[in-house]
């Protein structure tokens, strides 16, 4: 447990590159209660590592798990990471690969469940990432479920990269956004679900701004009232 008003502290931390099977166990549970920030459950540059347990990530400004040029292996959450804590994350990734076979679920406000900077995200199937009260997951592949409940928040955002909607459900409620793509290339091939409006919120299925979003036979954007299917900043698109 990482509390009262600790700063810079991991939980683990791997430090060894010829490290091999490195895990948080199925009975593991990983805390971080400090609200002065800065904090990591897991932070590897060396050694791939799964979470088979459970990371809590409360307090403000606190990382569940922090992954930076790996480039063996396979990072993974394979069971449970709740960001319940303020302007935290539950994953955040530099230059490497992770995939998504438990639940990511943020809750607190300004929270994410997967930042992904320069990296390959797999949210496999019938697994979730979701964000009550801002963005849910930021540039990957999507093989199950992403959820935002945030008012003018996004499911998936994307800058700069690609992005994959392969299967499973992206969902945008109270006026969020299921994709932004911004300056990406990506591609739909699964559903879209956009929740009603609301009065200071207009839902979309895609916001794009010059970027290129492609939609393959699959795909499907089911609308809720006064909702936008497809928008794009960039008339040329």
């Amino acid at each position: 447990i990482i509390s009262g008003n600790a700063t810079g502290s991991m939980g683990i931390r791997v430090g060894s590159v010829s490290a091999t099977n490195m895990k948080n166990t199925s009975t593991g549970t990983i805390t971080i209660n400090s609200n002065v920030g800065g904090n990591m459950g897991v932070f590897s540059e060396t050694a791939a590592f799964a979470n088979d347990g459970t990371i809590d990530v409360n307090g403000d400004k606190n990382i569940g798990m922090y992954f930076r040029n790996i480039t063996t292996g396979t990072n993974g959450n394979n069971n449970t990471i709740n960001i319940a804590g303020t302007n935290g994350y539950g994953v955040m990734l530099e230059n490497t690969n992770f995939k998504n076979s438990g639940t990511i679920a943020a809750t607190g406000s300004n929270s994410i469940g997967v930042y992904a900077g320069n990296s390959t995200v797999t949210n496999e199937s019938g697994k979730t990432i979701s964000s009550d009260k801002y963005h849910a997951c930021l540039l990957y592949t999507n093989e199950g479920n992403v959820t935002t409940n945030g008012g003018g928040a996004v499911a998936l955002y994307s800058e700069n990269g690609t992005f994959s909607h392969d299967a499973g459900t992206i969902t945008a409620n109270n006026g969020g956004i299921g994709i932004f793509n911004n300056n990406s290339t990506g591609t739909v091939k699964s559903e879209i679900v956009v929740g009603n409006s609301t009065t200071s919120n207009t839902g979309m299925g895609v916001y794009s701004e010059a970027g290129t979003t492609t939609f393959s036979d699959n795909a499907k954007l089911t609308l809720g009232e006064r909702t936008i299917g497809l928008y794009s900043s960039d008339t040329s698109k």
